[in-house]
């Protein structure tokens, strides 16, 4: 049987001359490209689900410019996009049991100023900072914190 284990004897490839994100079994042999064209600075931010059925990594969305998480899964070689690609996203992890996925998010967004004009005054401009979100990936689940 063929599948992605995420135990200590997994090793995840990352080349940054080639910019993939690939796993392998303990000889190198049967490498599975995940996904290519990452950008460098991005490749390594990636989070497996507890139970090794999703990977889920930041990747450059290259229509826009901006970093969005995606989730892989294992069993199905589905690519699911997790965030928009209007904010960037950073650092992916799972919830230990897996029913959330939490990520950093950079969409805070402000009027340059107090147009008299409304919806037709000052492009809006990114806020300095990022917040935390929560993704419940079961239907019906509520975030805990939030």
């Amino acid at each position: 049987q063929q599948g992605v284990n995420t135990n200590a004897n997994k090793k995840k490839v990352n080349n940054p001359s080639s910019a993939k994100l690939s796993t392998s079994d303990n000889n190198q042999a049967n490498v599975r490209n995940i996904v290519s064209g990452l950008q460098p600075e991005s490749a390594g931010e990636y989070a497996w689900s507890p139970d090794g059925t999703w990977l889920a990594y930041v990747s450059l969305f290259q229509d826009t410019d901006f970093e969005v998480i995606y989730a892989w899964n294992t069993k199905t070689n589905e690519r699911v996009r997790i965030t928009p690609p209007s904010s960037n996203s950073r650092s992916p992890a799972f919830s230990p049991d897996g029913l959330f996925l939490y990520y950093f998010n950079d969409a805070q967004f402000s009027s340059g100023s107090n147009s008299p004009y409304g919806s037709r005054g000052s492009e809006p401009v990114y806020e300095d900072g990022e917040n935390l979100y929560c993704l419940p990936l079961r239907e019906g689940l509520a975030c805990p914190f939030f």
